[in-house]
């Protein structure tokens, strides 16, 4: 093949595959997991808000949680119980407890996790209260437990993947 059609075909493919990375900067990647095991693990949903950063900046988590979760429930039928302030059900899995032993119990939930700088972090306040920003790339909602023990002193892990 001659030299400058290669060199054109780099250029073409390289225009492209910029013009891709581009047209996804500042989308919000979405993902919603279930599972209580990890035969039971899947994804949910998983998608990219197409709204750029800037339109969706200075809105809670949790109204744009909201959000996802209704279309999801439009495209796939997955049922769900949430507000702002926090989800209480997807599907089939909703806050359940399971006791352990007599000082020990684990508390089962819905937790959220966000990444900014491709650093996963756990919002400290309710997802009313968290507020995006343009350099949020991603959130992921994922079934979870908290674990108490009376014996170490209350609550000591929280938001463990119940798959794991």
């Amino acid at each position: 093949m001659d030299r400058s059609i290669k060199l054109l075909l780099v250029l073409v493919f390289g225009f492209f595959l910029a013009s891709a990375v581009r047209a996804n900067a500042g989308l919000l990647e979405v993902e919603i997991l279930g599972g209580k095991t990890e035969s039971q693990k899947r994804v949910w949903w998983k998608s990219r808000l197409q709204e750029p950063a800037q339109k969706w900046s200075g809105r809670s988590l949790g109204e744009v949680t909201v959000r996802v979760l209704e279309e999801m429930k439009r495209q796939v039928r997955i049922d769900f119980q949430a507000t702002a302030q926090g989800v209480s059900r997807i599907g089939n899995l909703g806050s359940d407890l399971e006791v352990i032993s007599d000082t020990r119990m684990k508390a089962y939930g819905w937790c959220v996790r966000v990444k900014r700088d491709n650093i996963w972090e756990y919002p400290e306040v309710m997802p009313d209260a968290f507020l995006l920003t343009e350099d949020l790339t991603a959130m992921e909602w994922f079934y979870a437990y908290a674990e108490f023990d009376a014996e170490k002193g209350g609550w000591f892990r929280q938001c463990v993947p119940s798959h794991l």
